[in-house]
C-alpha cells in the first residue's frame, strides 16, 4: 500500500550510500540493508497474501537486499541472470530475485525477462515489467533478464533473494 512506501522510501533516504561503483559508466546507487526485525519482510508478505493459497505463506524473504536507485537518465542493466545466495539461519539457497519497485517509471526502466542470454533468445522477450510503485516482482534467479534505459528518473527499487516452495506460487 501506498503508506508502506512511503516508509520505504523514508527508510532509502535514511540509509548510507554505498561507496563505489560495480562498473565503469552511469549505474544504480545502492544502500544496502539487513532486516533483522522483519520489517520489510513484513511488507513483502502482505504484497503477496492476496494469492488465494498457502504456498503464498511458505516464500522466505532473506534478510540482506538493497536499494538501488538510477538518478542518470540513459542507464540501464545489461542481460544477465542472477546468483542464488545462501540464507545461514534456514541452511537453504535462494531460489528467485525479487524487486519491489517504489517509484513509477511512465518511460524506460522496464524489467524485460528473456527468453535466453544468447542467439534469438536473447532478443525473444517473455514478459516487460514496467516499474510501477508498489509492484512486486518474482522471477527465478535463472531467468535471463536485462534493465531497460532509464528515462523517468529516478527509478527506485528494493532487490533481494527470496526462497520459493517447490513448483513455485501457482
Amino acid at each position: 500500500d501506498d503508506a508502506s512506501t512511503n516508509l520505504l522510501v523514508e527508510l532509502w533516504e535514511a540509509l548510507p550510500v554505498a561507496e563505489g561503483k560495480k562498473k565503469d559508466g552511469p549505474c544504480s546507487e545502492r544502500r544496502y540493508f539487513c532486516d533483522f526485525d522483519g520489517y520489510v519482510t513484513t511488507i513483502l508478505n502482505a504484497a503477496i497474501s492476496g494469492i488465494a493459497n498457502e504456498r503464498s505463506n511458505k516464500v522466505m524473504f532473506l534478510p540482506f537486499m538493497r536499494f538501488l536507485c538510477y538518478e542518470e537518465p540513459g542507464t540501464a542493466l545489461a542481460p544477465h541472470v542472477d546468483l542464488s545466495r545462501f540464507d545461514n539461519e534456514s541452511g537453504r539457497k535462494s531460489t528467485h530475485t525479487f524487486l519491489l519497485y517504489l517509484t513509477n517509471c511512465e518511460d524506460g526502466g522496464a524489467t524485460t525477462l528473456l527468453e535466453s542470454l544468447s542467439g534469438e533468445g536473447r532478443i525473444e522477450k517473455l514478459s516487460v515489467v514496467r516499474p510501477f510503485r508498489g509492484r512486486l516482482l518474482l522471477f527465478p534467479h535463472e531467468c535471463p533478464h536485462e534493465g531497460e534505459a532509464v528515462s523517468d528518473v529516478p527509478k527506485l527499487l528494493i532487490r533481494g533473494e527470496a526462497i520459493l516452495p517447490k513448483g513455485g506460487l501457482l
